[in-house]
């Protein structure tokens, strides 16, 4: 019995000894951090970025740019649209008018070839001074056409995972956008006016020009001269007999215009027009 206590006690004693040895291990693979709250703290500091953890699980996200085409603006009438609406109403208030005088100088004409029998300087022997006067004064002056070139702004980026993100340039385009359409509404509100107002102008000269034809006299031997010179032009293309008939009319004419030439101040109803 003695043995088989003693035995006992050995047996006891080497198990709680193994336990201990385990539990040491255990310990040891497990160790307990002293400085928890100094680990709180770091993480604190370098928070961990779930969005790029996301990115690096799922890979990376493409991104493409969206371009849109951008509107085409006029310089004049974003940087002095009043200026550019004066200059533009009066250029197109004499042309509007420079076709009527034209028209009625050549009744049987057709438009295409205004500017060609304008150049020619062949008038019929019937125009009166005034008439032809106006349709050199009056005559519109060719200009370059204006080429407009397209071009695109990078509106965003559109990245696959579907977010999105405007870019500054899109965002300064839009701020020239805005201010460019009121300066256009204002350039076509001024445009509109002086236009309306001009031609109305224009339009009591010509009334005038073909009610009373003779009221209106060349003021100088130039102005004389290049009348008769392009009342010359068509005579000269006439036959003996037209010529004889026009070159009479022609000496009437001036004969005429000399004797009267204080009657009528051509340029001083011509003055605005040019």
């Amino acid at each position: 019995m003695n043995i088989c206590k003693f035995l006992n006690k050995i047996f006891l004693v080497s198990a709680i000894l193994l336990w201990a040895s385990c539990s040491d291990d255990s310990s040891s693979n497990n160790p307990v951090n002293p400085q928890g709250k100094d680990s709180q703290s770091q993480d604190k500091q370098h928070p961990k970025d779930s969005t790029s953890a996301k990115a690096r699980n799922k890979g990376e996200a493409k991104c493409s740019e969206v371009k849109i085409q951008r509107e085409i603006m006029d310089e004049n009438i974003l940087n002095n649209p009043e200026e550019y609406a004066i200059s533009v109403s009066e250029t197109n208030a004499r042309a509007t008018i420079w076709e009527i005088v034209m028209e009625k100088i050549y009744p049987r004409a057709p438009k295409d070839s205004y500017v060609e029998k304008h150049s020619s300087r062949k008038y019929p022997h019937e125009t009166s001074f005034c008439l032809f006067k106006m349709a050199d004064t009056l005559m519109p002056q060719s200009h370059d056409a204006r080429i407009d070139t397209v071009k695109y702004v990078t509106k965003g980026l559109v990245c696959d995972d579907g977010s999105s993100q405007l870019t500054e340039e899109y965002l300064a385009y839009e701020k020239e956008l805005e201010t460019y359409e009121k300066q256009d509404s204002f350039f076509v509100e001024k445009y509109i006016e002086l236009r309306t107002n001009r031609i109305a102008e224009l339009e009591a000269q010509f009334n005038s020009c073909v009610k009373h034809p003779n009221d209106f006299k060349p003021t100088d031997d130039e102005e004389l001269r290049e009348y008769n010179e392009a009342l010359e032009e068509i005579f000269s293309s006439s036959t003996p007999a037209e010529s004889s008939s026009s070159e009479k009319t022609a000496e009437a004419k001036s004969s005429s215009s000399s004797q009267k030439n204080n009657e009528g101040n051509f340029h001083g109803e011509f003055a605005k027009v040019k």
